[in-house]
């Protein structure tokens, strides 16, 4: 029982500083500085992959040259990951799951000493990267999404593959107990998932179009033709009064959005800030997107481009062929892969299937045992 309070009091303080952590980060960026503190993440970082380095070279075990080997591959693995992340936080984050992995696998490994006691950790610990998006979801100073999610389950698998080439625990084959608990364990994270995934996201559309670029949706065009066609003034007023000042702090309380205004909003805050950073293709797409999809709101709104900075911007292109755009906005946010039925249909399967899995093989392995 010793090895199971690590975790759960690791997951607990989690849990606990979500709604004050970010005041924590504020404070520590005061004093530090951004370069500051990812200096010393990076150096606490080194410091680990050199104490594993040698802690290989000085044990007992073999294929020492293969461990190291593989210590190298994920620790590059990891860094490509660090480098697709520009926020320090959301590097730290990163690592907090892989901590928490090897926290928990240590009990479960000791409990289940075969291959599902990998599986079950990595279920486990998205799980609870699940349930610590669903909360940000609900704190106003915080954003909960489902990339999120992804990213803390490649840092869980990445820990239980150094775990695994490079500690090289001794484990025995699957058993049926594993393949029942493995079962069990996919199916109830298929439903929390699930349950996640329709908190926090709209069935929504890709929005095909050469000219504009392709962009996602909350809203069919047939729907976004009707919004603005009947725009009020005090809508416009209200959209007018969020850009630029307060448009973060609006967007930060998921619950309470107004999807088309937050499509508007987000649109329009990409075509100008990339304007200003000289990337005027994107710059040129989005407005491009926002003339045609979106032009009652951004005449009123005074959000509009005057024709000549239109052209000017589209004199100025790179000449490459093709300039192919999709732009990201809401893409996180809305699920185009599935329509409502196929998601509920598929999510069933994995489900059934989940727990079939965990549930025929005794059942069948004893049919054939008391007939023999």
């Amino acid at each position: 029982m010793k090895l199971w309070w690590p975790p759960l009091a690791f997951t607990v303080f989690i849990f606990a500083t979500l709604n004050v952590v970010s005041g924590w980060w504020k404070t520590v960026f005061d004093v530090l500085g951004s370069e500051k503190l990812k200096l010393g993440f990076l150096f606490v970082l080194g410091m680990a992959f050199l104490l594993w380095v040698v802690k290989i070279g000085t044990d007992k075990k073999s294929h020492k040259l293969s461990r190291l080997v593989w210590l190298i591959v994920i620790v590059g693995i990891y860094i490509y990951f660090l480098s697709i992340i520009s926020n320090v936080v959301e590097q730290i984050h990163l690592a907090e799951y892989g901590i928490l992995t090897w926290l928990y696998f240590r009990p479960i490994n000791k409990r289940i000493n075969n291959v599902a006691a990998y599986i079950l950790t990595w279920l486990l610990v998205g799980v609870i990267g699940i349930l610590d998006e669903w909360v940000q979801f609900y704190l106003p100073s915080r954003v909960g999404v489902l990339p999120d999610i992804y990213l803390n389950l490649s840092s869980s698998a990445l820990a239980l593959i150094l775990i695994a080439k490079t500690i090289r625990p001794k484990l025995c084959p699957l058993d049926r107990s594993g393949l029942r608990l493995l079962g069990a364990g996919v199916g109830m994270g298929s439903i929390i998932l699930a349950a996640f995934i329709l908190t926090v996201s709209d069935f929504g559309f890709l929005h095909k179009d050469d000219e504009t670029g392709n962009f996602y949706s909350h809203y069919s065009i047939e729907e976004l033709i009707y919004k603005n066609q009947n725009l009020t003034d005090s809508y416009v007023q209200s959209v007018k009064e969020l850009y630029p000042v307060k448009m973060h702090s609006y967007l930060k309380n998921q619950r309470t959005l107004d999807k088309y205004k937050m499509e508007v909003l987000v649109h329009v805050f990409r075509r100008d800030r990339y304007k200003e950073k000289g990337k005027l293709l994107v710059a040129y797409k989005e407005n491009l997107i926002l003339e045609k999809y979106f032009p009652g709101i951004l005449h009123l709104a005074g959000f509009k481009w005057p024709e000549n900075k239109v052209k000017k911007i589209a004199s100025e292109l790179p000449k490459a062929e093709g300039h192919f755009y999709e732009s990201p906005v809401s893409r996180d946010d809305v699920l185009v892969t599935f329509s409502p039925a196929s998601f509920w249909i598929f999510t069933v399967i994995v489900v059934v299937f989940s727990f079939l899995v965990g549930w025929i093989p005794n059942h069948v392995l004893s049919f054939i045992k008391t007939n023999q």
